[in-house]
């Protein structure tokens, strides 16, 4: 199997099949960014527009770095959807118009909400225990263990007893954490 790199460096090079690996690795993340829910954008038009500004960035991505590349790539996107946000807002603020549902901070929450919500997905469907679930979803939200321990009403002992239970369910079921990291 292609790693990353290699499949960079073909794309580099104008291999078409390597294009389309690439392109079928990173459908999915297109397509959950192309999500916006301002009313100005066409979504077609958007994931059009991320498809050219990915491929621009791949074309001229260090393959030595390819591993960072699926994490770069995504922050690049996310930050081009911010920048198209913000050139509208202008041009509207510039015309005159009325900017009634379009809110720069408005994707980046809808984002948040976005992964929150299908890691909580994946994880229902790995049958992953209610309390392992809640862990692993005030981990995602960035808590720390005190601030966990208020939230749950347990102590900071049972807090790391259900981290460690969590650790062994995701080391024994790693297609979960596969999909977890995509």
């Amino acid at each position: 199997m292609k790693t990353l790199k290699d499949i960079i460096v073909e794309v580099q090079h104008g291999n078409e099949a390597a294009k389309m690996e690439l392109y079928t690795r990173f459908l999915p993340l297109v397509h959950k960014i192309s999500r916006s829910r301002s009313i100005l954008f066409n979504r077609e038009d958007l994931e059009q527009d991320l498809w050219e500004y990915f491929w621009k960035c791949a074309m001229t991505y260090d393959p030595k770095k390819a591993d960072h590349f699926p994490a770069c790539v995504c922050k690049r996107l996310h930050l081009h959807v911010n920048y198209l946000l913000r050139s509208c807002w202008k041009q509207h603020k510039m015309e005159g118009q009325s900017l009634d549902g379009l809110e720069e901070q408005g994707y980046e929450c809808c984002s948040e909400t976005l992964a929150m919500e299908e890691t909580e997905k994946i994880l229902r469907n790995a049958d992953c225990p209610p309390r392992l679930l809640q862990v692993a979803l005030l981990l995602a939200e960035g808590l720390t263990v005190k601030e966990m321990r208020a939230v749950m009403g347990i102590s900071q002992q049972g807090v790391s007893k259900h981290k460690k239970n969590l650790k062994k369910f995701l080391e024994s079921h790693p297609e979960v954490v596969k999909l977890l990291r995509m």
